[in-house]
């Protein structure tokens, strides 16, 4: 041992106490193994169970073993929460404390919703602001309602003030209603500021809670309010007596209060009594009147309709007068009696009325001032009338007398002479008129031109002839022209004509134009045809034949005829005859005549005609027509009317 050194004596001393400290080490530890499992276990059970005041207490006791740490921050902040939790709620309920609230949220941040519930707890600080402010502006609504309730009825008085000359009361009531509304209109400028204010808290806070329904609503509220300051604005408008402008207004109130009444009046009533009386200010009588009168009772409309009417005559009749319409002026200040001195200016318009006929030398002048009830030259005016319709008449008669001759016809003569045959003034005209009428009828150049050349003269020449010379002593000579019976027109040269036997009772005609003009031709009764030979029957026309012929054209007829020689033969196609008037046997063109007339039967006709002609017994009367059965064509009926005809005929 005394071999040990001391610098190995230091370093078993070193050794000893490394292993006196392991041991105590090892002693520590095999103490925590044993102790710490079961407290960790039991601040996890009471972290479970929700109690995080105890759980983290006893998590902060085990220090850095395993987890605790961490536990303990997670039970702290449970705890942190469920205490801003608690605020919250209480925030709601009390209406305060929601910064707190949010704060408390913010300093976990990042823990469960800790950032939503912050968010939230400052909405719910914003919403219940914005609804404070609307509660504020409701309950500010209200009392203004009820004060305006109270101003209404002194508003209505000054409707009715205004119908009728105000008193100096009426007049102080109207300034401390002007002043109430005044104050009214103001205090619902700040409500609906307010209104609009919460109205756009609630838009700020999006969907949050019922945000967007209470916008609508405090618009609608704000509306109520809005319309009741309009009505407000609306009567002291009225009051002012600015009535289109509270029309507007009153129509802009949304029907609040009594504003369709105040409409009513203001549109029935009272807006056109104010357009009445600016026209009547700016003198415009006439429609100021039309304009009262449609106010019927209204106020005064009644007697400033009336007096605006007589306004309107009064320079009507005025301006009639300087624009010398006499009559209608006269007629109008008369009506005026006393108006504006109407009366005193009846004298002067009778002079100058007078005047101003006596320079226009007019019958029309003359007659019009005669009108005037006792007027002041009444007989000076009706000597000037006769003398001036003296001159009136012999001009007219003159102009009408030249207008005639002019024309040279004679319908434009007897015109004239019928329309002045009763005139005094026409008789130097009327004498004229004759003569140059009898010079017209006798004037054989007029129808010269036509009866010249017949052939060539047309319709329109005959009918203006006609028409313009009726009683010419040619006018039967140009109306023969194209009409007449055939032996007339023959000699006129216009027609031809040639005959053929056809019969014993018909004979055929064939009539040719040589006009240029459609033409009348008449076959008349007496005409007799005579032929060529004397062995066959003379024939005479017993009903007459009208025929028309175009221009230049040929017609054929066939002609009723008898027969005028009982013994000769009956004529045939082969016969011709010429056509000539019955003139040197009257008594036959009368028996002819007079059977046409009576309208017998040919048997009667012919039998009648053999009984002129030939005059034989009534036996060849009887038997000489016999037909091939044996039939005897004239019987002794026959015969006998025949007979009385002859008699009758003379």
């Amino acid at each position: 041992m005394k071999y040990i050194s001391e610098r190995h004596i230091k370093y078993l001393s070193r050794i000893l106490l490394v292993l006196m400290v392991a041991g105590i080490a090892v002693s520590l530890f095999a103490c925590g193994i044993f102790t710490n499992p079961g407290k960790y276990d039991e601040a996890d059970a009471l972290l479970t169970s929700g109690s995080y005041e105890e759980a983290a207490t006893a998590f902060e006791a085990l220090g850095e073993y395993r987890d605790a740490p961490d536990k303990a921050r997670l039970a702290r902040d449970e705890v942190a929460y469920a205490s801003a939790t608690a605020m919250l709620e209480q925030a709601v309920r009390s209406g305060d404390g929601f910064d707190e609230a949010a704060s408390a949220f913010t300093a976990i941040a990042g823990f469960r919703d800790s950032s939503d519930k912050s968010k939230e707890a400052l909405d719910e600080k914003a919403y219940a602001s914005a609804f404070a402010l609307m509660e504020q502006a409701t309950q500010e609504s209200k009392a203004l309602k009820k004060s305006q309730s109270a101003q209404a009825p002194q508003a209505s008085k000054t409707s009715q003030a205004t119908q009728s000359t105000q008193s100096t009361q009426s007049a102080q009531a109207t300034q401390a209603t002007q002043a109430a509304l005044e104050s009214q209109i103001s205090q619902a400028s700040s409500v609906i500021d307010i209104y609009d204010e919460a109205a756009a808290a609630f838009a700020a806070l999006g969907d949050f809670r019922d945000s967007r329904a209470k916008i609508l609503e405090t618009h609608d509220l704000a509306i109520e309010v809005l319309n009741a300051q309009s009505y407000d604005k609306a009567v002291l408008m009225y009051v002012r007596e600015e009535y289109n402008s509270a029309l507007e207004a009153f129509r802009g109130a949304g029907g609040h209060l009594d504003s369709g009444e105040y409409i009513m009046e203001l549109t029935d009533f009272i807006i056109p009594y104010a357009d009445a009386e600016k026209l009547f200010a700016d003198g415009k009588y006439g429609d100021a009147a039309k304009a009262y009168k449609a106010l019927g009772n209204y106020r005064d409309s009644t007697a400033k309709g009336a007096t605006a009417n007589n306004y309107d005559q009064y320079n009507q009749a005025k301006e009639l007068y300087d624009n010398k319409k006499f009559q209608a002026a006269y007629n109008i200040f008369s009506g005026l009696g006393t108006f504006q001195g109407s009366a005193a200016l009846l004298p002067e318009i009778d002079e100058a009325w007078w005047a101003h006929a006596l320079a226009l030398e007019s019958l029309d002048a003359c007659e019009e001032y005669l009108s005037l009830p006792n007027a002041a030259h009444a007989e000076e005016a009706a000597i000037e009338y006769e003398r001036l319709y003296a001159i009136e008449q012999d001009g007219l008669a003159f102009d009408a007398y030249t207008k005639a001759a002019d024309a040279g016809t004679l319908p434009a003569l007897f015109v004239f002479l019928d329309a002045w045959s009763e005139s005094e003034y026409a008789v130097e005209y009327i004498a004229q008129a004759n003569k140059l009428a009898d010079s017209i009828k006798a004037d054989s150049s007029l129808s010269a031109p036509l009866l010249g050349n017949p052939s060539d003269v047309s319709n329109a020449e005959i009918d203006a002839f006609l028409r313009d010379f009726p009683g010419h002593k040619d006018e039967q000579k140009v109306r023969s022209l194209r009409e007449g019976d055939f032996i007339t027109l023959m000699s006129s040269g216009v027609i031809s004509i040639a005959v053929k036997g056809n019969s014993i009772d018909f004979t055929s005609v064939t009539l040719t134009s040589k006009a240029n003009r459609s033409l009348t031709v008449t076959i008349p009764i007496g005409t007799y045809f005579s032929p060529g030979s004397s062995s066959v029957q003379n024939m005479v026309v017993r009903e007459p034949t009208t025929v028309t012929l175009g221009a230049n054209s040929s017609t054929n007829v066939s002609v009723k005829t008898a027969c005028m020689n009982i013994r000769r033969s009956i004529p045939n196609s082969n016969n011709t005859f010429t056509a000539q008037s019955l003139d040197s046997n009257a008594k036959l063109r009368r028996v002819v005549a007079l059977c046409n007339e009576k309208r017998t039967s040919y048997a009667v006709t012919q039998a009648a005609v053999w009984i002129v002609t030939d005059n034989p017994g009534d036996n060849s009367l009887l038997n000489t027509l016999v037909y091939s059965d044996g039939r005897r064509a004239i019987s002794s009926d026959d015969l006998a009317k025949a007979k009385e005809i002859v008699r009758e005929a003379g």
